[in-house]
């Protein structure tokens, strides 16, 4: 299992990075997107192998933004390749 953390920017792109980051200090890189979502990210590959399981969970307390959990996780899963 692995735990990270992400950002959403303009409800269309994600940006997934180590949970060692900020949310804040990731956003500022991209200070002319607006930050839709955040929060933290969980893969794990489901007990029989076959899928890997994508969970986006919380929110940013340095940006103070919830995440979208649905919607993220499936910008995620696009993002990763995982359909």
């Amino acid at each position: 299992m692995e735990i990270g953390k992400y950002i959403v920017l303009n409800e269309l792109n994600i940006i997934i990075f180590d949970s060692t980051l900020s949310h804040k200090e990731v956003a500022a890189g991209f200070a002319n997107s607006e930050v839709t979502s955040a929060g933290f990210i969980v893969t794990d590959i489901d007990p029989n192998g076959d899928d890997v399981r994508v969970q986006c969970y919380g929110r940013s307390v340095t940006l103070d933004i919830p995440s979208d959990p649905e919607s993220d996780a499936s910008l995620a899963k696009y993002a990763l390749g995982i359909f």
